[in-house]
């Protein structure tokens, strides 16, 4: 059953790993870097200390553009007034992220890393329980 579960998970994290790297380099590939301001870290579950920063941009157009970071941190790197590099598709400029290099790049190859190890593991497991 361990065996299983290793490699549902190893499988899980595999494709998720292999999805953002292909989200992520297509923004790469299309998207536009500009730089932005952090407005101001929101804190978003009481429970939680993460704060999520919120960052506006000017887009092509010279619109404001404000965003919450899919990652939040504690303590965080950035405080309010920071600036801070943006990338985003001008098609769907509400979508940007911060531009980081380790983030959109590296980041998914370890989890595709994570998940090929973790389904070896799974299936050496599962083979040494069959023998």
């Amino acid at each position: 059953m361990e065996s299983l579960i290793l490699i549902l998970i190893g499988f899980i994290t595999l494709v998720n790993g292999i999805i953002t790297f292909v989200k992520n380099n297509n923004l790469i590939k299309k998207g536009k870097i500009v730089k932005g301001v952090v407005f101001k870290l929101e804190q978003k579950d009481i429970t939680r200390r993460s704060l999520y920063p919120i960052i506006r941009f000017l887009n092509e157009k010279q619109e404001w553009i404000t965003f919450q970071s899919a990652f939040a941190t504690y303590p965080s790197p950035y405080t309010e007034g920071d600036e801070v590099e943006v990338i985003y598709d001008s098609e769907f400029p509400n979508e940007a992220e911060i531009y980081s290099k380790n983030k959109m790049q590296y980041l998914p190859i370890l989890f595709i890393i994570g998940g090929i190890i973790l389904i070896i593991v799974g299936c050496l497991h599962f083979l040494q329980i069959a023998i």
